[in-house]
């Protein structure tokens, strides 16, 4: 098993697994935004390509063996964005007011955007070696602090971040419009790198 930075010609895979980790809400967005005229991987690919979006293609890393992707691990600096800068996402989508509180605290680090590992490459290290990429990539930045946002139900995922040393800094209620299994709240964990 490798870990290699992807390419451009990955926008859709990152597509696939940013929708994954994000509990199909992803998908909802861009099925929104494509009007059921075109698949919403499509659009996914799209926001993959954008330097500005928070899935850019020039930001993630695959857990890659024998030339088969099976997981990923996205990380990236959250730019600072004022509620007047977001007004028009607001408009549409007041739920999206929870992210932005819980982002906007963590604009000086790095954050993990994406880590996700495909249904059969789970439970063999691969969210672990993520994640230490991860960790490796914000020394190598030289950052002290690595930050995510997780559902705090999530019993996979949160137990791992706790076991490396993320602590839990904040929470929101998740919204009632986020369609997804979690209920409880959106935890914004961070870690602290010596």
């Amino acid at each position: 098993m490798r870990i290699r930075k992807a390419t451009s010609q990955d926008a859709r895979i990152i597509a696939e697994l940013a929708d994954m980790a994000a509990e199909g809400l992803e998908v909802a967005d861009w099925r929104q935004k494509a009007g059921g005229q075109v698949d919403p991987l499509a659009v996914g690919q799209q926001v993959a390509l954008d330097p500005k979006s928070h899935l850019y293609f020039e930001n993630a890393y695959f857990a890659e063996d024998d030339n088969q992707i099976q997981g990923m691990v996205l990380v990236r600096k959250i730019p600072e964005e004022s509620l007047e800068d977001i007004a028009p996402i607001l408009e549409k989508e007041p739920e999206a007011i929870v992210l932005w509180e819980l982002e906007q605290q963590i604009t000086d680090h790095l954050a993990i955007e994406i880590l996700a590992v495909y249904e059969d490459f789970r439970q063999k290290g691969l969210g672990q070696k993520l994640l230490d990429h991860a960790v490796q990539l914000t020394k190598d930045r030289g950052y002290e602090k690595l930050s995510l946002l997780a559902f705090e139900e999530n019993q996979k995922a949160v137990p791992l971040y706790i076991r490396n040393g993320f602590e839990i800094m904040d929470r929101r209620p998740i919204p009632e419009e986020f369609d997804i299994p979690y209920t409880g709240d959106l935890v914004l964990m961070t870690k602290t790198i010596t």
